[in-house]
């Protein structure tokens, strides 16, 4: 979605009120990835801020050479990498049951685990629908075809980036009340890239079609 992220400050009052309408999620909200962080930090979100929402959210990236440096020419600070490398440790400790140490060790040498099929199917759609956007077979009308198909099944990334089309039209006609809906569905689910553009579209008035 073509939104400047100027506003991203308010995104924890955003979630706070979506928290307030709506059941808390059962499932572990989701972590922020690499672009997430990228984002933010290139949309002149403060320091202090993305290392609160990294805090809270967790990464689900390990902090490589290479990744660090590219934060760090992104705007990221001393005190930003060390939130991100303890936020990983605890986010690997939690979900295997694993000390920090033990959490670092994993991270290098994850157990496989077994998927669940409509895990396994919305990832498949996800990535057809990816390559159908950019791909050489470009196509927005089954991308966004797909990502509706894997947003019906509950996944929340197709969920914000069916969300996306729609407010942009992009393989469907625009409707940007629509794609608040689809937002909001992403939210409740702990998607930190919905939260986002749902706080901005809140705060900015685009709900509707122009």
């Amino acid at each position: 979605m073509r939104i400047p992220m100027v506003v991203l400050g308010i995104l924890l009052l955003t979630v706070g009120a979506i928290g307030a309408r709506t059941a808390r999620p059962q499932n572990t909200p989701k972590p922020l990835s690499v672009a997430d962080v990228e984002h933010g930090l290139t949309s002149a979100v403060p320091n202090a801020r993305m290392a609160a929402l990294i805090k809270q959210y967790g990464v689900d990236f390990e902090l490589t050479r290479g990744l660090e440096e590219k934060l760090r020419n992104s705007g990221a600070n001393d005190s930003l990498i060390r939130q991100i490398r303890h936020s990983r440790i605890r986010i690997e400790a939690r979900s295997v049951g694993l000390t920090p140490h033990a959490a670092v060790e994993h991270a290098h040498h994850p157990t496989n685990q077994a998927r669940t099929p409509a895990h396994i199917d919305t990832k498949e759609l996800l990535s057809q629908a990816d390559k159908y956007r950019a791909g050489a077979s470009r196509s927005e009308t089954k991308a966004a075809q797909l990502y509706r198909k894997a947003a019906e099944m509950g996944n929340a990334e197709a969920q914000t980036k069916f969300a996306e089309a729609l407010f942009d039209g992009r393989g469907v006609p625009r409707d940007p009340a629509a794609s608040r809906v689809w937002l909001e569905k992403a939210a409740r689910q702990g998607n930190a890239r919905a939260q986002c553009e749902l706080g901005v579209m809140l705060t900015s008035g685009n709900t509707s079609a122009t």
